[in-house]
C-alpha cells in the first residue's frame, strides 16, 4: 500500500507555491507566496489527517476536492487583501491555492503509488535499486 511521505508533500507544496507566485503580477508575488504559506500552516493538521486517510484508504482521492472546498471560508489571503486586491481576484487566488494543495497531495500520492508498484514488481530483480 502506498504511503505518502509528508516531507516530500511539503516540498512539493513549496514548489507549487513558487510556481503559483511566479505566474502572479510582480507587485503581488511575495504577498501571494506569504499568504499561501499561511494557508498551509492553517491547514497543516487537516493536510496531515487527509494524507493519513489516503494512506490508510479511509478516504478516496475524489473526496479530497470536497475536503479542500470545506476549508474555503477559513482561507484568508490577508496580505493580498490589505494590498487592495479585488474580491473576485482574491476568490481566483483562493482557487489557485486550493488547486495547488490538491495537486501536490495527489501528485505525492500517485508518485508513491507508482514507486511501490515498481518496487513490488522488481523486488526479486537484483539489478533493480530499491
Amino acid at each position: 500500500m502506498p504511503k505518502i511521505d509528508l516531507k516530500q508533500l511539503y516540498l512539493q507544496l513549496e514548489l507549487e507555491i513558487n510556481r503559483l507566485s511566479s505566474s502572479t503580477l510582480m507587485i503581488y508575488r511575495e504577498d501571494l507566496r506569504e499568504d499561501a504559506h499561511e494557508v498551509i500552516k492553517l491547514l497543516k493538521k487537516d493536510i496531515d489527517k487527509w494524507v493519513k486517510g489516503l494512506n490508510e484508504r479511509n478516504i478516496a482521492c475524489f473526496e479530497l476536492e470536497g475536503l479542500l472546498e470545506e476549508q474555503r471560508n477559513n482561507i484568508e489571503l490577508t496580505r493580498l487583501k490589505s494590498k487592495g486586491v479585488h474580491e473576485n481576484e482574491l476568490d481566483n487566488l483562493k482557487n489557485d491555492v486550493l488547486r495547488l494543495l490538491a495537486r501536490a497531495i495527489m501528485n505525492s500520492y500517485l508518485e508513491n503509488l507508482f514507486r511501490n508498484q515498481n518496487a513490488n514488481k522488481h523486488e526479486n530483480d537484483i539489478l533493480y535499486e530499491h
